[in-house]
C-alpha cells in the first residue's frame, strides 16, 4: 500500500520481464485514482511510448493527459510539474500520480527533461508528486547514478537471477533474483 501523504518510500519503479503486466499495473493504479477517498484531490498524468494504449483512461476526471515519451510535449509536462512542485502555494493538498511507463525511453531522450525527471525522482514524493516508472528488468543495471537518475530501490523478486548481474542494487539468492535497497 502506497501512502500518497508519506513520502519516505520515494518514487517507485516497477521492473520486470516484457510482457509481465507493468503498464497493467500502472493502468490499474491510474484507474484506481477515481475510486480513492477524496479522489478529487488526486491527479494523474502518464508518459508513454504508447500512448494509444492509455486512451480509455483519458475520460477519468484526474486525468491530466497522456504525452509520448518521444515528444517534447511529454519535457513540457515534466517542467509544468517541476514549477507545481517548486510553487510556494503548493499546500500538498492535491496529489499527482506521474506514470512513466518505460523509464528507460525517456531517460535516453536526454535534455532539460533529464534534470526535471530527476528532480521529480528524488524530490517529487516530498511535494505530492508520485513518480511510479517501468522498466524492463533487463535493462535495469544500466541504469544507476553515473546515467544522471537516483539509485534505484526496490523490494520484491524475481525467477530468473541472471537479471540481477551487474547491478548495484540487486543480488541473486539461489535460483531467485532479491531486490534489495542499496
Amino acid at each position: 500500500v502506497l501512502n500518497l501523504y508519506d513520502p519516505l518510500p520515494g518514487a517507485v519503479l516497477v521492473a520486470g520481464d516484457r510482457a509481465s503486466g507493468k503498464t497493467a499495473l500502472l493502468k490499474m493504479m491510474a484507474a484506481a485514482t477515481d475510486r480513492m477517498p477524496g479522489a478529487d484531490d488526486v491527479q494523474f498524468g502518464v508518459i508513454t511510448p504508447a500512448v494509444e494504449e492509455w486512451g480509455a483512461l483519458e475520460a477519468l476526471p484526474g486525468c491530466m493527459g497522456t504525452w509520448p515519451s518521444s515528444h517534447p510535449s511529454s519535457g513540457d509536462y515534466l517542467a509544468r510539474l517541476v514549477a507545481w512542485g517548486q510553487h510556494p502555494h503548493n499546500d500538498g493538498r492535491t496529489v499527482v500520480m506521474l506514470f512513466l511507463d518505460g523509464l528507460d525511453a525517456l531517460v535516453l531522450a536526454g535534455g532539460s527533461a533529464a534534470a526535471d525527471l530527476r528532480w521529480l525522482l528524488e524530490q517529487g514524493p516530498r511535494r505530492h508528486i508520485w513518480p511510479v516508472a517501468t522498466m524492463n528488468a533487463g535493462r535495469l543495471p544500466r541504469f544507476h547514478p553515473t546515467r544522471g537518475l537516483p539509485r534505484p530501490r526496490a523490494g520484491g523478486s524475481a525467477p530468473r537471477p541472471s537479471l540481477a548481474r551487474g547491478s548495484p542494487c540487486l543480488t541473486s539468492a539461489g535460483r531467485s533474483t532479491s531486490f534489495l535497497p542499496p
